[in-house]
């Protein structure tokens, strides 16, 4: 019994053996398969990039805000979202400051341009070009900017309380 044991492992080896060199062979010739698009709400990266450039603005508005839960992974509309800064609706400028800080050091291209919106007038614009900063370049702004940022009405005089 022990002679007709000892002759099927040999055979059962071969062809373990070949299965296994033809799998390898199989994966190697065929060709990796494209990575996906990153998607958000289960619209893909380009679809998000081509709402930012229609006319209606809460569509940008809302493509930006979808960039910027995207993250790092949004890298690819950093152009575009530096283009929107330039945007008559202040939200869609917001929305995309606050992108460009999220996807973090890969959007350094933006740094000379949210550079001074830490001198500009709405104290909104300000603060999120500020962290924009901060996320981008992982430092903190220079003091002579960052010291201005907090709203006015913050600063402003308290009422004088009547006296009781």
């Amino acid at each position: 019994m022990t002679s007709r044991l000892n002759r099927w492992p040999m055979p059962a080896m071969a062809v373990a053996l070949l299965l296994f060199a033809s799998c390898a062979a199989h994966q190697a010739s065929t060709p990796p398969e494209p990575q996906q698009e990153p998607r958000y709400e289960g619209r893909s990266l380009s679809y998000w990039m081509q709402q930012l450039q229609v006319p209606d603005a809460k569509a940008r508005v809302g493509a930006a805000s979808a960039l910027a839960r995207l993250g790092p992974k949004a890298a690819p509309a950093v152009p575009l979202l530096i283009e929107a800064l330039n945007d008559q609706n202040k939200l869609v400028r917001t929305q995309s400051i606050a992108a460009l800080g999220k996807i973090g050091p890969a959007a350094a291209a933006a740094v000379p341009v949210l550079t001074p919106l830490l001198r500009d007038d709405d104290w909104a614009t300000r603060s999120l070009a500020t962290s924009a900063l901060l996320a981008i370049e992982q430092k903190p702004p220079p003091d002579d900017v960052s010291a201005e940022r907090t709203p006015a009405r913050s600063k402003a005089r308290r009422r004088p309380q009547p006296a009781s």
